[in-house]
């Protein structure tokens, strides 16, 4: 496994280290699991984000979005990196 440095804010460092201790993980798993999600759901991701800024989010179906990341087995209740999360589930 290769070694990868990056500075994080101290406040997402804080955040990242609750969540890690809530879900009984080491930060590096943490991260390596939200970088792991990220890769996989990208192209969802972007999309999401496309409609976001053509304005076609307003008719979200939070609790079937909550539903659909949750299905894809999103172990977090909230976002590690950004906190709480409206779908209820970390959407990265």
């Amino acid at each position: 496994m290769h070694n990868l440095s990056t500075s994080i804010p101290q406040e997402t460092l804080r955040n990242l280290d609750d969540t890690a201790r809530r879900h009984d993980k080491d930060r590096d798993d943490l991260v390596r699991l939200a970088i792991d999600y990220y890769l996989n759901h990208i192209e969802d991701m972007q999309q999401l984000m496309d409609e976001k800024n053509e304005g076609e989010t307003a008719g979200v179906d939070w609790a079937k979005a909550r539903d659909t990341f949750q299905h894809a087995r999103c172990s977090f209740d909230e976002c590690p990196l950004f906190g709480e999360c409206p779908a209820g589930a970390c959407l990265l």
